[in-house]
């Protein structure tokens, strides 16, 4: 979608600018001409000029006061349509992308396009989830206060399809106070993208040895996704990543012949931020494909073994024809480099041939060739060298771990894995494992995958895991070199299984939302009344009418076009449990509540409208004081400890089940009122 930032109004208001202009160049230049042309006339013949003043004609009178007649008209409807232009009321005519669409990447900015110019220092901003980013005004100038353009650029991800709210308040233009409409924009994050088809396809024959694993994708992938892939047998590879719309693995070497290959993606949600290129956190790997296929044969071979990298020393050469052989003609043509020494055997049906040699050297590269011209028992013979190639066992490396480097948010009973190469001593690999700081915990192999789990690590601690050099080798070579890895485990979190309730969005239900918190206070305790009967237990006031500062006391009941203050509803909720308020604005005192398993409500404001004081008269003459936007929340966990948080989780009656900062919490805290119900 393409945002224009010249649109009507500016076209409109360039030409009343315009017109304006016109009339008064137009004028300077008439008025000046006369003045000119009267002064040269005067010198010498004044005489004359009087004659002629007293002859003026009529036309003369008409041109000398039509002209100023004419531009005052001009003027007078300039001005007017700038006017008009101006007293649009601010609104927003555009946005990218539009309302409940899904963005497909990061590429493009969030874009609003506002009718008119808008104060750009009145313009309130708010996004939830909430996350780190760049809002920009595009202005006419760089002094001007104002603009129709605005733009907000994340500083990281969201999690993949996740639906993202921007509100924005107190919409007003630079020459009137009062506030425009307020927008509200819902569009959906990019989504996890899934693998369309893949290339070669499962199953597929003679796949050529320099080929490349494509896996295309039903929609471009961004930096929501991370991608990982195993090789069976091993093989070095790569990723090419340059076409968003496939994930390319790319072996660093050509393949094995004869050699049936399996390729498996992963992929893994994460919240990337784009200035550090680091992973903020991370879900759960998802396998995502797999496809199997067989590299080209060589004509006359049907399989051959050992293949790939890590063979042991002592595997037999094995070859497997498709047709019964000359045997005669095969052993003589077999040729081992480096030289082995060895004999054959056959089996009973002529076509598997078995070389067993003197132990092969470690971490070496074997070439096996079968010279042209074996032939079968028919007459067949190989018209072309055969040429296959292995490498025996060598030093022990490490070829995965898990958490990876980096990784933060990781559970607190997450297992340390870590794969090998080949098989290894277990009594020496266990040795060479350290943890810092140091956690107990048991050790359990999986073949060549060792996997600690910890008795439990402390939140929010970053750990290093090393493992030494020296591992022992069972068929190759000791290891070399020490790897090490650290991660963060995940901050303590306590979150209560609270149901959620949504509020209406019209009629009296789009105000009900202190009623449908206490509602979601009982449906805790197991405790269900809808929100119509709550409502009506309470009772009606007069509703709330701003425009004349009148309404009902919303300390007694239910007022409409407002809401309820906690006296009514703690004493509608004590007709079925105990309800109890805590300490006024005391966060600490909120989240041991919830830490002790009792989740919160709380009287605030829902910190998208702007926070304006309201104060109105009841029919009985009493003053009320109130908040625009008054809004109540349930708290349900946190993350941190009640003394010092980092994250504040709510289920939200009109957001839904959302979190937030402790400092936004403070500032949506309205009237520091908060109750539970036990």
């Amino acid at each position: 979608m393409e945002m224009k930032l010249w649109g009507a109004f500016e076209y409109r208001f360039l030409f009343c600018a315009a017109a304006i202009a016109a009339v008064l160049l137009f004028d300077l230049i008439w008025y000046g001409r006369r003045w000119f042309f009267r002064r040269k006339k005067a010198v010498g013949h004044r005489n004359a000029e009087k004659k002629v003043s007293a002859k003026r004609s009529t036309a003369d009178l008409l041109q000398l006061f039509a002209v100023p007649a004419g531009s005052l008209l001009i003027l007078v409807m300039g001005y007017l349509g700038i006017v008009r232009i101006w007293s649009v009321l601010p609104a927003v005519s555009s946005t990218y992308p539009l309302f409940g669409e899904a963005t497909d990447s990061y590429g493009h900015p969030v874009e609003f396009i506002f009718n008119v110019p808008v104060d750009t220092h009145k313009l309130s901003k708010n996004i939830s989830p909430e996350v780190e980013g760049t809002w920009k005004f595009d202005t006419y100038a760089f002094w001007l206060p104002f603009s129709r353009h605005l733009s907000f650029t994340p500083d990281s991800t969201f999690l993949p399809g996740q639906k993202v709210m921007i509100y924005l308040a107190y919409m007003a233009d630079p020459f009137h106070p009062a506030a425009g409409e307020e927008y509200l924009l819902e569009y959906t994050a990019p989504l996890m993208p899934s693998v369309a088809s893949s290339s070669p396809v499962t199953g597929a024959l003679d796949v050529p040895v320099d080929t490349r694993v494509e896996f295309s994708l039903d929609i471009p992938y961004g930096p929501q996704v991370r991608w990982q892939a195993t090789v069976d047998p091993l093989v070095e590879f790569s990723f090419d990543q340059s076409d968003p719309g496939l994930v390319a693995v790319v072996f660093s070497k050509v393949l094995n012949q004869s050699t049936a290959y399996t390729v498996t993606l992963t992929r893994t949600p994460q919240l990337f931020t784009f200035a550090t290129g680091e992973t903020a956190d991370q879900g759960a790997p998802e396998a995502a494909a797999v496809t199997v296929f067989t590299t080209v044969r060589v004509p006359g071979v049907a399989s051959f073994t050992p293949s790939g990298e890590g063979v042991l020393t002592s595997a037999p050469v094995v070859l497997t024809f498709d047709a019964r052989m000359d045997t005669a003609s095969v052993e003589p043509a077999l040729q081992v480099d480096p030289l082995t020494a060895g004999s054959f055997a056959w089996d009973e049906t002529g076509t598997v041939a078995t070389f067993t040699h003197d132990p092969f050297a470690k971490d070496t590269v074997y070439t096996v060739k079968l010279a042209p011209g074996i032939r079968t028992l028919v007459g067949g013979r190989l018209e072309q060298e055969a040429v296959f190639s292995f490498q025996t066992v060598g030093v022990v490396k490490v070829v995965s771990t898990s958490p990876g480097s980096g990784a933060g948010g990781i559970g607190t009973t997450t297992p340390i894995i870590i794969s090998f190469n080949q098989a290894v001593d277990l009594s020496s690999a266990q040795d060479a494992f350290s943890l810092s700081p140091a956690m107990a915990g048991s050790f359990a192999w999986d073949g060549n995958t060792m996997t600690y789990s910890p008795n439990g690590y402390d939140y929010g601690t970053t750990y290093t895991y090393r493992v030494a050099a020296g591992v022992r080798s069972i068929e190759g070579l000791d290891s070399v070199d020490a790897v090490s890895d650290s991660f963060t485990t995940q901050p303590q979190r306590v979150l209560l299984d609270v149901p959620y309730i949504a509020q209406g969005q019209t009629g009296d239900g789009a105000k009900s939302c202190n009623i449908v918190a206490a509602q979601i206070l009982l449906a805790y305790r197991g405790v269900f009344v809808s929100t119509t009967d709550l409502r009506n237990e309470i009772g009606y006031q007069e509703p709330y009418d701003g425009s004349n500062h009148t309404g009902g006391n919303p300390h007694l009941g239910f007022t409409p076009n407002y809401g309820t203050y906690w006296e009514p509803v703690a004493a509608e909720v004590n007709r079925y449990r105990t309800g109890r308020f805590l300490p006024e604005g005391d966060l600490t005192a909120l989240l041991t509540e919830v830490a002790n398993g009792n989740p919160v409500m709380i009287w605030g404001q829902n910190g998208v409208s702007t926070p304006t004081r309201l104060t109105w008269t009841t029919p009985d003459g009493t003053v009320v004081t109130g908040v625009n936007g008054l809004h109540s929340v349930v708290v349900r966990g946190f993350t941190g400890t009640p003394g010092n948080p980092t994250r504040i989780y709510l289920n939200d009656p009109w957001y839904g089940q959302t979190n937030v900062a402790p400092s936004t919490f403070m500032t949506r805290w309205y009237f520091n009122v908060a109750m539970v119900v036990d």
